[in-house]
């Protein structure tokens, strides 16, 4: 990054000093020490201090000072300026995201207008914001205005200057569900949760109560995923707390994802503008691009004013990696894939014969290769990748393990910046071995699964093989027995049967059976015995033989 940016004076003119590349915290304390030097010598000057309320409750002269206060609390002065991206539509239609963008009459915000891909002008867009005013207009809340000033220069955001840029709310405004709705400021962020159909919009965002009240993005569908993450980037831009969704994104996520109600975004944009510019914990400036674009229309910014060189990406489907996705691009077909979900579309650049085959192309960072060539010779725990050839390899491809740092930012809440460190270091352990966890778990399940199939079809030839060898054996036991083979036996109905006849004659067993008639053991052993003096046998059975025969009549032939 090239920073050219030193300290500016109130025209936002760069200034010959060095205390520019100060640290915000010192700079705050050296002003503090200069007011208080300025009190002791009679200079009597007010000191205000912002804590906690609105900034409009302030009185006007302190709002640039305190609004700059605020905004030094920051770790870098680049850190509060939230950046759109210029959204690739023409792979995001093949998802069907641009439509729902045009349903609403969103298409201009996936675009940008300022003519910059690497200029950065902080300080012009800090000075108009820090300057804000609220006009109601004549016929609120159409006619809201924010006015502020640049260099000395009014400059106005409105309807009409907005219009002027782009073509916003391009859907005809007409009645009932047709027209533009203009929320107020405490109805979109601070009351977000009082909507009457906040509870049936949080359904319609997690299918089947999918959500388990951490609102964590993962839990909804993937269409709906990639809805917020545009909305986080360009509608309502954050840099925080992006694995998750906030209050005031649900009404904006279900607009987007039902085409009502229809919310004008310029509206939109005045109101996120004014409440992130008066709250105290707010210490970004949303929708930079837009308002250097609107600065520009009223010249406002010249090639004199200070600037800051960060090249600005074009949001496509590949960038999504940086944020935990998977994206593969074949000759048919975009293929994203994110927490274990894979969601498919067909590519409408390309038209393929049928005979022609789907080769997958897959699109590879830069320093993929690099990677590659590291892991072929060591693996994740330090076993060759040759040894996990044929195994479900759960530690590629994975954003538990390449976009693990990612995801344990996304993840961490709104207090976490508040913690000590060890606080800190022990939550960020415990979402890193949660997250190894879930991913093991559903590993082995693949492989489970995986083993399942490949020996599914033996399983099942060992069941038919069975049933052929217990057909051969019962033909053979009735050919044994005399009796007619019957190809598929009918289930018999015992309750329709007469009582069992024990008259009835069975055919002569024609072969060894492990059981053995007690009575005509008993009768063998008596005429064995005769002679020999012995009376008694003491492994006599005949009285439970007898027992067994009234109840159950004599042995029958073997069944299959």
């Amino acid at each position: 990054m090239i920073v050219q940016m030193p300290k500016v004076n109130s025209k936002g003119k760069a200034a010959a000093s060095s205390s520019g590349q100060m640290h915000p915290a010192q700079r705050e304390r050296m002003e503090k020490e200069e007011r208080i030097r300025a009190m002791g010598t009679g200079g009597g000057e007010r000191i205000v201090e912002w804590m906690t309320g609105s900034l409009e409750k302030k009185g006007r002269e302190y709002h640039m000072n305190l609004f700059e206060k605020k905004m030094n609390k920051n770790q870098t002065f680049e850190e509060a300026f939230l950046y759109e991206r210029v959204v690739d539509t023409a792979e995001f239609r093949d998802l069907g995201i641009v439509q729902k963008f045009e349903a609403l009459g969103w298409e201009a915000a996936l675009n940008c207008y300022d003519g910059e891909t690497e200029k950065r002008y902080l300080v012009p867009i800090m000075h108009w914001v820090g300057s804000l005013r609220y006009d109601s207009g004549r016929r609120p809340p159409q006619t809201i205005r924010l006015i502020g000033e640049v260099d000395g220069v009014e400059v106005v955001m409105s309807r009409e200057t907005l219009s002027a840029l782009a073509n916003f709310d391009s859907k005809p405004n007409g009645r009932g569900t047709d027209k533009y709705i203009y929320p107020s400021a405490a109805e979109l962020f601070d009351r977000a949760k009082e909507h009457p159909q906040y509870n049936q919009m949080l359904n319609d965002l997690f299918p089947q109560g999918g959500n388990d009240g951490t609102m964590r993005r993962n839990l909804m569908k993937m269409t709906t995923r990639l809805l917020l993450l545009l909305v986080q980037q360009n509608i309502l831009p954050r840099r925080s707390d992006r694995g998750y969704i906030r209050t005031q994104d649900v009404q904006i996520v279900h607009s987007l994802l039902t085409g009502s109600p229809r919310i004008s975004f310029m509206h939109l944009v005045m109101q996120n503008i004014w409440y992130s510019r008066n709250k105290v914990d707010k210490r970004t400036i949303p929708y930079c691009r837009l308002i250097t674009a609107l600065l520009k229309s009223q010249r406002c910014i010249d090639d004199d004013m200070a600037f800051v060189v960060d090249p600005i990406p074009m949001f496509d489907l590949a960038g999504l990696r940086s944020f935990g996705w998977r994206y593969e691009k074949t000759a048919r077909h975009h293929r994203l894939i994110n927490a274990g979900v894979v969601w498919q579309a067909v590519r409408t650049d390309v038209e393929l014969s049928d005979d022609e085959e789907d080769e997958e192309e897959i699109e590879e960072d830069e320093n993929r290769e690099e990677e590659d060539e590291v892991m072929e010779d060591v693996g994740g725990h330090g076993l060759s990748r040759q040894m996990h050839a044929g195994m479900y390899d759960y530690y590629a491809n994975v954003p538990a393990y390449h976009n693990m740092q990612e995801y344990v930012e996304e993840n961490r809440p709104l207090a976490w910046a508040t913690w000590d460190s060890y606080q800190q270091h022990t939550y960020d352990l415990g979402l890193r071995t949660a997250e190894e966890q879930r991913y093991a778990n559903r590993a082995a399940y693949n492989r489970q699964e995986e083993w399942n199939r490949s020996h599914a079809f033996n399983q099942a030839w060992e069941v038919n093989l069975r049933w052929q060898d217990d057909e051969r054996r019962r033909q053979e036991e009735c050919w044994r027995q005399g009796t007619p083979w019957v190809e598929n036996p009918p289930i018999v109905d015992y309750s329709t049967l007469p009582p069992y006849d024990g008259t009835i004659e069975h055919p002569v067993q024609t072969h060894h059976s492990p059981w053995i008639d007690p009575i005509q053991y008993q009768q063998q052993q008596s005429h064995q015995q005769q002679g020999q003096g012995s009376s008694s046998d003491p492994f006599d059975t005949s009285s439970m033989s007898s027992a067994l025969r009234s109840m159950f009549g004599d042995p029958q032939p073997p069944y299959y």
